[in-house]
Order: C-alpha cells, then sequence, then structure tokens
C-alpha cells in the first residue's frame, strides 16, 4: 500500500493511503477541516474531494506534503465546505534542471482537472552508454497518459518542434500499448523515462547494432580460435598414430608373429565391435583413435562421455580420421598373415 509524509512545523508523520482524509489530517495537525490543504515539493496545492478524501491519484508515492489550514477544532466530515475542492497551482515550474532550479514557470491552470507529474531524462550517449544530461518536469492529465500525450509535454517542456523518441532505461523505445496506455505505467517516477531526438536515436541505435555486430564477430572469432586449436592439439596427437602407421606399412611386407603386431593391431580395434575401424573417429580427450564412425554414432545415442576414458561432452571431442583406407586394409591383410603364421 502506497504512503505519504505530511508534516506541519515540528510535526512529521508518515500516512497510509487509507489514512488520507480531512478527518485524519485534521486530527493529527489540528486544524479546521474547512481551511486544510497540503502543498508538494513543487510548491503545487492539493485540495480533498467534496466526500472528505485527498485522491491518491494526485500524489506520489513516499511523497513529501505540508499540511495548511487555520488552527481550530476539526470539523466532522458531515460538515459542509463552503468552497468546492479545487487543485491549484501557487507557483508551478513546467521545466526544471536536474539541481532543481526553476527554468521555466507555468500560468496557473484553471477548471477541474487533477494534474500528475513526473520526470522526464534527457538522454546523452557518453562512450556508447546512455546517460543523463538534465531533467525535465511535465504535467500531465489522465486522458494525456499515452505516449502520444507525454510525448507532446516532452515537446512541450523542452521548447522544440523536431520529432523526439521516448525510451526505457535500456534505450528501447517506448510504444503505444495497452500498458503504455494506464495512468499507473507513467505515474511511477522509479520506471525511468528517457527522451531522444528522432536523429541522435537513429544514431544511437546504429551504434548499438554496430556493437552488437562486433560482439558476434568476436564470439564468432574466438569459437573459430578454440576449433583450430583442437585440430592444433589432436594433429599433436596424432603423431604417435603416424609413428604406428609407418611401422605397420613395413610389417605387412612380412610374415611376423602376433605378438610383434598385436599393439599395432590395438590401436585400429573399434571399441565398441572389437573389429578394424571403418571410418574411423579420433577423440581429442583422450588423445586416441576409439572405434568406427557408424559405433561412435550408436554409442551417442544412449551415452555422452567418451568410451575410452569416460570424459563428458564426447559429442564435442571426436573427429573423423580420413585417407586411412589403404592403412586399414594393411592392418586386415597383416591379421590374415598372422592367422597363417600361427599354423
Amino acid at each position: 500500500m502506497e504512503s505519504y509524509i505530511l508534516f506541519r512545523g515540528g510535526k512529521r508523520f508518515t500516512l497510509r493511503e487509507d489514512d488520507m482524509t480531512v478527518e485524519e489530517i485534521c486530527r493529527i495537525f489540528q486544524v479546521n477541516a474547512g481551511s486544510v490543504y497540503v502543498t508538494d515539493d513543487t510548491n503545487t496545492a492539493i485540495f480533498p474531494e467534496a466526500s472528505g478524501i485527498f485522491s491518491t491519484m494526485n500524489l506520489t508515492n513516499r511523497g513529501h506534503y505540508e499540511v495548511h489550514g487555520d488552527e481550530g477544532p476539526r470539523m466532522t466530515p458531515a460538515t459542509p465546505v463552503n468552497r468546492a475542492p479545487v487543485l491549484f497551482s501557487l507557483s508551478s515550474p513546467l521545466v526544471s534542471s536536474s539541481s532543481g532550479r526553476s527554468l521555466v514557470g507555468a500560468p496557473r491552470p484553471t477548471g477541474f482537472f487533477r494534474p500528475l507529474q513526473r520526470s522526464i531524462h534527457v538522454a546523452e550517449v557518453v562512450h556508447g552508454e546512455l546517460t543523463t544530461s538534465r531533467t525535465v518536469t511535465i504535467r500531465f492529465s489522465q486522458a494525456e497518459a499515452t505516449v502520444e500525450g507525454i510525448t507532446a509535454k516532452v515537446g512541450e517542456a523542452l521548447e522544440t518542434e523536431c520529432g523526439i523518441i521516448l525510451t526505457d532505461s535500456q534505450g528501447n523505445e517506448i510504444l503505444d500499448s495497452e500498458a503504455t496506455r494506464s495512468i499507473h505505467y507513467w505515474k511511477d517516477n522509479s520506471r525511468k523515462v528517457f527522451v531522444f531526438p528522432e536523429s541522435d536515436f537513429q544514431e544511437f541505435q546504429n551504434g548499438r547494432r554496430a556493437k552488437m555486430s562486433r560482439r558476434a564477430d568476436d564470439s564468432y572469432m574466438q569459437g573459430m580460435t578454440g576449433q583450430i586449436n583442437e585440430l592444433k592439439n589432436a594433429c599433436e596427437s596424432l603423431h604417435g598414430i603416424s609413428n604406428s602407421i609407418t611401422q605397420l606399412c613395413e610389417m605387412a611386407k612380412y610374415k611376423v608373429p602376433k605378438t610383434l603386431a598385436h599393439p599395432v593391431e590395438e590401436v585400429f580395434t573399434c571399441l565398441v565391435c572389437k573389429a578394424i575401424m571403418d571410418e574411423p573417429t579420433f577423440s581429442t580427450c583422450c588423445g586416441s583413435l576409439v572405434g568406427c564412425g557408424a559405433c561412435v554414432r550408436q554409442w551417442l545415442l544412449n551415452a555422452d562421455h567418451c568410451l575410452k576414458c569416460r570424459t563428458p561432452g564426447f559429442a564435442n571431442n571426436i573427429h573423423s580420421v580420413k585417407g586411412m583406407d589403404s592403412v586399414l586394409a594393411s592392418i586386415k591383410g597383416v591379421r590374415v598373415v598372422i592367422g597363417d603364421a600361427s599354423k
């Protein structure tokens, strides 16, 4: 529930929304109900409604309000008030700087309306970041609480006829919607609203798009660098395999005992089907050949870890090894020779 800070002389009280009545305020501050009213920080006078309450539509949550009125016994709510309640400005600045100094005065409003006010931040882009160059304060009615209405009010406050764009604190344009047609959206001063000249807004958007594009390029280059490093590491690990291939090709020319051929044969044996590999697959996590391409793909349907060293993320560590058909054929030839030699 919203609350408001009221003071008069040395007295200071925080009242909840339900307590903002003529009866309660007069009881606390000992003023006459026929003369009581409050003023906000901009010295705008706010009078109670005929029902004896101060409408919270005219108040700001946690705002400070000074109580005014003749001292004397309070009147009951049934006591008639001779004048109709009206909201007027004793000294109502339309535009103020961020330091709070009035820059442009506004004429006293007439008629029966309940204006609200909020701060708008004039945007400035410094090193690609959104900052506030100064602040303007606008007053608007409930009917003007739309993107179009607020934009017009800000244009009047800035005394400009050039196109302007309202954005949120991240620089995203505020568009007309059901939410932005609500009085509560514009009443909440904790929600920062920035204003850009149209040309500056387009420049800011272009700069932001360029920045996002550079980030995407950087991310792409980092990914490419990572892949290059993986291939480099894989090539270094394959050095030992290259030596094995050389030995194997030499062994294929001769009949050798199985005890000598077994270490080389083992390098090219699939860990899944236990046969000489087809479409051999190399894993960077353990730096070795692990199995047939088809066997590895079948393995990944049921598991995520390396089938040799059990490291997670196996799918990201595997690479197909091309150009080994003749070598694998030689291995199978050596196995046949070995079989013959064992007889």
